[in-house]
């Protein structure tokens, strides 16, 4: 996942940069924030919430002892998210195969959008810069 932060926070960051070299501390905790806030679009069924299962398949989910949360069979995919940050950039990824498909959706798989983060993370990351630039 990429981030891109519009605003006032994308001319601060930008600033910050230009003068710093090592935002280190920084992106490791918002890489953290990031991860969290795909582990929570998990938990809370979409961000706005996703398209709900077939019943077909909630139904064979259900009769073969499986969870009937959205893209959750094993856990495998919402376990997988890593974070990778730097002295200039932070980011969150997955190596599972499948992720993508399930994260755009293609003419099988409805799209369930999950490598995003809300307003609230947003708000976040703003406190980190601000607190790391002494505002």
């Amino acid at each position: 996942m990429k981030v891109e932060i519009r605003g006032d926070t994308d001319e601060k960051l930008k600033l910050i940069m230009s003068h710093v070299s090592d935002l280190s501390k920084p992106m490791s905790e918002i890489g953290q924030v990031m991860k969290r806030s795909v582990i929570e679009n998990f938990q809370a069924g979409g961000h706005p919430r996703w398209k709900p299962l077939s019943q077909r398949y909630l139904a064979w989910k259900l009769s073969h002892g499986y969870t009937s949360q959205i893209l959750v069979l094993t856990h495998r995919l919402m376990q997988s998210f890593s974070v990778q940050t730097d002295s200039k950039s932070a980011r969150v990824f997955t190596g599972v195969k499948y992720a993508a498909r399930h994260n755009f959706g293609d003419n099988l798989v409805p799209q369930r959008q999950f490598m995003m983060f809300q307003e609230e993370d947003v708000s976040k990351i703003k406190e980190i810069i601000s607190k790391f630039v002494g505002e």
